[in-house]
């Protein structure tokens, strides 16, 4: 949350100190000022310029990243990138932390969102949906990684570790999500939801973006269509209409300007069809008014 708004930085300082942060792969707003895919995945280029002039790979413990970015706009890299990420880590041997916290049970049309990429990252950050809504966090790791634990002692105490109606919700959750195929019913009912969004957009200037996967959808909003000005005021008028209508949504991004659409996993296209009407109805509204 700190990497994509300056606002949220400055309200928690200090730091960590000798943390870099490097540009995601955020294709409709590149901050790098390319186009994919004539770009050649400059951001995979710029994270190894940056460790051969700013961060040494000696110095460096990991690149820590989410598959899916959720708070700075729910933006999915390309294809390509997750896989090039993990080989430039192994290549100057850095661990690649996955932080599944927001894109894992489900989330995303299967069970964790680094999947869809064929990825299997040096550890794994796990929380949120881990239990239900019960407070929970897990961190999976390789077997040799998760040994080294022994070394520090001080890992293993904490006023929340070990607590048993926690761990009985998060083992009820993940059998929930399994017996009843929930990943499947993210997957096809998130494509479904998205492809209605995206038919939305060609009745909307304000619609700039839809991307995602599987129930982690976002709706980017924009002023002007060829400057891409986000539409920050609007995004939260559409979210006061959708409200009124009895939709929940909210507004992410690093202006505030992009949609979050994470609906539960139980989502059934007839709901996913009020959705859309909803959105439909609160786009129309906001014009009317803006």
């Amino acid at each position: 949350m700190i990497a994509d708004r300056s606002e949220n930085r400055r309200l928690s300082q200090p730091l960590i100190p000798g943390v870099v942060h490097v540009p995601y792969p955020y294709c409709y707003r590149c901050s790098l000022a390319q186009s994919y895919p004539s770009c050649g995945l400059a951001c995979i280029e710029y994270i190894q310029y940056v460790l051969d002039t700013v961060a040494h790979p000696d110095e460096v413990a990991a690149i820590f990243f989410e598959p899916i970015q959720q708070v700075a706009g729910i933006i999915p890299p390309p294809q390509e990138y997750t896989p090039q990420l993990s080989k430039l880590a192994k290549m100057n041997g850095i661990l690649l932390v996955d932080d599944e916290v927001a894109s894992g049970f489900g989330r995303t049309g299967i069970m964790f969102g680094i999947e869809h990429w064929g990825v299997d990252p040096d550890i794994m950050f796990l929380g949120k949906a881990f239990a239900n809504g019960i407070s929970m966090a897990g961190i999976v790791a390789r077997k040799e990684i998760m040994e080294k634990e022994s070394e520090f002692p001080v890992v293993r105490g904490g006023t929340f570790i070990g607590n048993p109606i926690a761990c009985v919700a998060a083992n009820a959750t993940i059998n929930e999500i399994i017996d009843n195929r929930l990943t499947e019913n993210s997957a096809l009912v998130g494509l479904y939801l998205k492809n209605r969004l995206i038919e939305l957009a060609e009745d909307f200037q304000l619609i700039g973006d839809v991307r995602g996967k599987g129930l982690m959808i976002g709706i980017e909003l924009v002023k002007d269509q060829d400057k891409k000005s986000p539409a920050a005021e609007e995004a939260s008028l559409v979210v006061e209409e959708a409200l009124r209508r009895g939709l929940l949504i909210s507004t992410i991004g690093t202006y505030g300007q992009t949609l979050r659409i994470t609906p539960p996993l139980i989502l059934t296209r007839e709901q996913a069809d009020i959705s859309v009407e909803i959105i439909q109805d609160s786009l129309k509204a906001v014009e009317k008014k803006t």
